[in-house]
């Protein structure tokens, strides 16, 4: 269901200035992993823990890291009970409104939000990180501003269209819609919700609020359990800082709505079932 629009709409074509394939892939991990109850589990953050988790992984990692993932993913399970199609329209409403695309990177290394630094924040656009190469944007063939308005406007609409009753009502539609975006709860919100209010935000102050959703006991902090040479590591806490309006940015808490940006769009385009 999610490639389906995505591929009406001609949003997988990087030689027209759009998106390889690949990143839609990882916008979906990125999403399993960033609601509450995640669905899919971070693994280079379980095996090379929080703090090493953003790393350039080389052929001589590969068989160890498969080696512990598959003895990990054969005894981790979700609570999450969230049925399919509503992970759907959840997944089109994280990207249009709760995900800050101008502030953060997709990336699904670890649980924590990304800031992005000081040079990737040139890219006003969709950064998506190389699950092998942090600092590599799989995302880079959609440079033009258009690109991305297409981009946005394409989630926007399919929301839209899949979230419909009746063309006969709007309002229920609407209703809808809002259900959606309130029901989608993601890490970040959590996150924001327990912080003291801020002049500046920096990745520093991200990852203590993360370390608080962990205990001692049932859900303890990952440490590494592999060990890796420095020049495998990328420097996690940058210098980056944000201010508190732009950390906001597009979000809103769970407890209220934006829902109207959602489907308000005066260049909305059309997608019709083939």
């Amino acid at each position: 269901s999610f490639y389906y629009p995505i591929q009406i709409c001609t949003l997988d074509n990087p030689d027209f200035g759009t998106l390889h394939p690949m990143v839609f892939h990882i916008m979906l991990i990125h999403f399993l992993q960033q609601i509450q109850e995640p669905i899919v589990p971070c693994l280079h953050e379980y095996i090379y823990g929080v703090d090493n988790a953003l790393m350039i992984m080389s052929d001589a990692h590969h068989n160890d890291f498969l080696s512990i993932c598959n003895g990990y993913a054969s005894t981790w399970k979700t609570e999450n009970k969230t049925p399919v199609e509503m992970l759907f329209l959840q997944l089109l409403s994280y990207y249009i409104s709760k995900f800050n695309i101008k502030q953060f990177i997709v990336s699904i290394q670890t649980r924590m939000p990304i800031l992005k630094d000081e040079k990737q924040k040139f890219c006003r656009t969709l950064f998506c990180a190389d699950p092998v190469y942090m600092n590599r944007n799989l995302a880079y063939t959609m440079k033009a501003n258009s690109s991305f308005a297409y981009f946005r406007q394409t989630f926007r609409k399919a929301l839209n269209y899949f979230c419909q009753n009746s063309s006969k009502e709007q309002r229920n539609n609407k209703s809808i819609i809002t259900e959606v975006y309130q029901s989608c709860k993601s890490l970040f919100t959590a996150l924001v919700s327990k912080r003291t209010r801020n002049a500046n935000f920096t990745q520093h102050d991200l990852r203590q609020l993360y370390e608080q959703t962990f205990d001692n006991r049932s859900n303890p902090w990952p440490e590494s359990k592999l060990k890796l040479r420095d020049n495998n590591i990328l420097p996690l806490l940058d210098k980056s800082i944000v201010s508190d309006e732009e950390f906001q940015g597009e979000f809103q808490n769970d407890s209220d709505t934006d829902s109207d940006n959602i489907y308000n769009d005066d260049n909305e385009i059309e997608i019709n079932p083939r």
